[in-house]
């Protein structure tokens, strides 16, 4: 194994690595690949920012590609899923294992501990960064994990996927991101009111079923007490709660 050290320098940081392994060609540049560059970045990051990269990484594109057909996705052909596709802007999903190995290219013991146990945490079913720190947060605060994208079918005979769903409360939490209101491409072509509509109209399909719904955006979820009081009013109580 060739090693390289570096110094941290203006905004660029540099750290002792492998040459030769957990490295690809992209373009005319030798760069580490998409499962080391993934290791690194949870060996550094804080909790819910590594959680969020990695959950990324085993994110099925040609699922998402199918649940947003309006949005421009599409999933990686045959011919690029052993290479990362510059040009998807996810590319093909990362495994376990291939995740678990790159740990080994980690050049510190506590970092490999780190990275180990954010995967031990990610899940591939978390759809987007929001969502995953919203998991890291409840991690941290010692909320229970709830499952993802669970599947309840409403009176009218329509479906509706959850966030989050606790079913010992039936108990739905759902992130409310700006993009799903703001950006036109998901949005299916509807106006931002009609969206918000369609959206009531599923809470309150969900809330006759016997469920209840919790709702938090970016600011609620990244001010700790606030996101702590929404879950508790939700039923939800912390392990650190005395």
């Amino acid at each position: 194994m060739i090693l390289a050290w570096g110094r941290s320098k203006n905004g660029v940081h540099r750290t002792l690595g492998s040459l030769d392994q957990g490295v690809c060609q992209l373009g005319g540049f030798q760069v580490t690949d998409r499962a080391r560059t993934t290791i690194e970045l949870a060996g550094k990051l804080n909790f819910g920012e590594a959680l969020a990269v990695v959950d990324s990484s085993r994110r099925d594109l040609s699922v998402r590609a199918g649940q947003y057909p309006w949005s421009g996705l599409t999933a990686p052909s045959p011919a690029d899923a052993a290479d990362w596709d510059k040009e998807s802007p996810w590319g093909p999903a990362l495994q376990l294992e291939a995740l678990e190995d790159a740990v080994s290219n980690i050049a510190t013991t506590s970092r490999q501990r780190r990275a180990s146990k954010i995967i031990e945490f990610s899940a591939a079913d978390s759809e987007s960064p929001g969502e995953s720190i919203s998991r890291a947060n409840m991690i941290l605060q010692g909320f229970p994990v709830p499952r993802l994208q669970a599947t309840f079918t409403l009176k009218n005979g329509k479906t509706a996927r959850t966030d989050f769903w606790w079913p010992e409360l039936d108990l739905i939490g759902e992130f409310d991101g700006q993009g799903k209101y703001l950006r036109s491409e998901l949005r299916g072509g509807k106006t931002i009111q009609q969206v918000v509509m369609d959206e009531k109209a599923r809470e309150n399909a969900l809330r006759a079923l016997g469920l209840t719904v919790i709702r938090w955006d970016w600011g609620e979820m990244m001010n700790p007490r606030a996101f702590a009081n929404i879950l508790t009013d939700g039923g939800l109580r912390s392990s650190r709660t005395p």
